[in-house]
């Protein structure tokens, strides 16, 4: 069950907003889970359920590309969530994961760790639902700001680009260049 929601919304490439809750599960958390996030039973405690917020989540989401590291893994605790409230949940995909595969090929993982550290940001505290989207932020300004290269697959990245900068934008041209010239070997 989902126990924190972090947003961060973006628009032509520029942060629009940072929203996030706690979401009582409505059962305990496990001790793994409380280890790993510091979100405790007493902490959700009085949070609202995940239907109680849920359309409000989807007006905040609709429209948007649904941007995550391992996206299938929160698409999927999203996707339960939003049908137990009686709504569906079925956006566009970037995964940040595949992504850093492709643009990072030389690191040696590319886990959420190893891309904050690779950025040299600092988010704090880690696995939490805000910091996580956060350094999500950072890595998507990060490429924003990267020249284009011929070996990394732009089509795939080309998806980010136009979902999150719009079709007008410059950088967006030269990416379409690049995928019409260039093919991942």
């Amino acid at each position: 069950r989902v126990i924190e929601i972090g947003i961060v919304a973006a628009h032509g490439g520029a942060l629009e907003y940072e929203w996030s809750t706690l979401v009582n599960p409505g059962g305990w958390i496990p001790y793994g889970v409380q280890r790993l996030t510091g979100i405790t039973d007493q902490m959700v405690q009085h949070a609202p359920a995940f239907q109680d917020i849920a359309a409000d989540v989807a007006a905040r989401l609709e429209g948007r590309l649904f941007v995550a590291h391992n996206a299938r893994f929160d698409q999927g605790f999203l996707r339960d969530e939003f049908r137990r409230s009686g709504m569906s949940f079925e956006p566009r995909v970037a995964c940040t994961l595949r992504l850093s595969r492709r643009v990072n090929p030389s690191l040696p993982r590319h886990n959420l760790d190893m891309l904050i550290a690779y950025l040299g940001i600092h988010v704090s505290p880690r696995h939490r639902a805000l910091p996580d989207a956060q350094a999500l932020w950072h890595f998507w300004c990060d490429l924003r700001a990267r020249p284009v290269r011929a070996d990394i697959d732009t089509g795939y990245v080309r998806t980010w680009i136009v979902d999150m900068m719009g079709e007008d934008d410059d950088r967006v041209r030269r990416w379409d260049a690049i995928v019409a010239t260039y093919r991942r070997s």
